[in-house]
This record gives structure tokens, C-alpha cells and sequence, in this order.
């Protein structure tokens, strides 16, 4: 409506190509979301462009996967982990998920059926409290904590993380500096 426009992740995997996925936060402020999600019950024309961007599943790697997400950042989180698993990727891979009492994990069951079926598939569920510059900080602090704890070599590791504004915080407080991060830069 109105030629308004927003950047997101496709949330399903590359092999699906009938049935996309988006995660919209409902408490967007952005006037897309805000249209496509009223209540007034008019049909929407969307018009879909893509995919653009470089955040792909190394599919040659043979190291342990790590994917890190933050609130809807799940989104492209659950792409790469659905590639991974139709490709029948061996490694282990772990999957981070920082959310926020408003948005929440919003999928929380999905990620846990995959820990539940897959023996090398862990899923670690963390909650911020707050949003803003310091609760960034406090998000970021609390995964490289676990990650630490979880991830004895990161280097020895391939992570997914979808976040500018917490790769340099991330990586200055877990000292990752050698593992590889696969950033989607818009």
C-alpha cells in the first residue's frame, strides 16, 4: 500500500520455493507491517522481490554449526538450520535464541522438535529483558557467556548471525575472532 516497503528474511528453506515464510514482529512500527497486519479485513496485494543478500549455509563446511538469532532474527535462522537439514548436514550445530519479554520465542515448539529428533541439533533459549543500546549489551554479554560455556573452540566453529549492531559486541566478549561469521549487510 501506498509503495511501502520492508527488508526481510526469508524464514523457509531454499529448497521450498511455493510456500514462503516472513516473521513480521506485530509490534513493528514500520507502515507495512502495520497495513498488513490491520484488522480491517481488506485483501493485500504484496509484490515480492528477491532474494538478495549473501547470508547462505555453507554447505561445503564439515565444522559445527552455530546459528545465533535475536527476536525475529530467527527468521533467517530457521532458513539456514531447515537448508542444513534437508541437505542432511552432518556436524553438529547449535542454535541461540535471545528474545525479549514483548516479542518472545515466538516458535518456541519448533526449534525443540528439532532437539527433540536430531541427537547433534541443541537449542538454547535465552531471555532479555528491556530494549535499547544497554539491553543490546545485556543480550550480548548473556549469549557469550554461553557460548563460552557451550563452545570450548569457537574458532573450530562456523556461526550464523544475522545482527550488525551484536557481531562486534559478540565478538569482542567471546573472542571469536577466527570463527566465521556469515553477515547479511543491507
Amino acid at each position: 500500500r501506498n509503495g511501502e516497503c520492508i527488508d526481510l528474511p526469508i524464514a523457509t528453506c531454499p529448497c521450498e520455493d511455493r510456500n514462503l515464510q516472513f516473521h513480521l514482529p506485530a509490534s513493528s512500527r514500520d507502515g507495512f507491517t502495520r497495513a498488513l497486519l490491520s484488522a480491517d479485513g481488506t485483501p493485500r496485494e504484496i509484490q515480492i522481490e528477491g532474494p538478495k543478500g549473501a547470508f547462505i549455509f555453507d554447505e561445503t563446511s564439515a565444522r559445527p554449526a552455530v546459528f545465533v538469532a535475536f527476536a525475529t532474527g530467527f527468521a533467517a535462522a530457521k532458513s539456514l538450520i531447515e537448508h542444513a537439514m534437508a541437505i542432511d548436514y552432518q556436524p553438529p550445530m547449535r542454535l541461540y535464541w535471545i528474545a525479549d519479554g514483548d516479542i518472545g520465542h515466538y516458535l518456541h515448539n519448533l526449534p525443540r522438535s528439532w532437539a527433540d529428533a536430531f541427537d547433534e541439533f541443541h537449542y538454547v533459549p535465552l531471555r532479555t529483558d528491556g530494549s535499547g543500546a544497554a539491553a543490546r549489551t545485556a543480550a550480548s554479554r548473556l549469549l557469550a557467556d554461553r557460548i563460552r560455556a557451550d563452545c570450548p573452540e569457537p574458532q573450530a566453529k562456523d556461526f550464523y548471525l544475522r545482527s550488525e549492531e551484536h557481531t562486534s559486541e559478540l565478538q569482542s566478549h567471546v573472542r571469536i575472532s577466527y570463527a566465521v561469521f556469515c553477515l547479511k549487510k543491507k
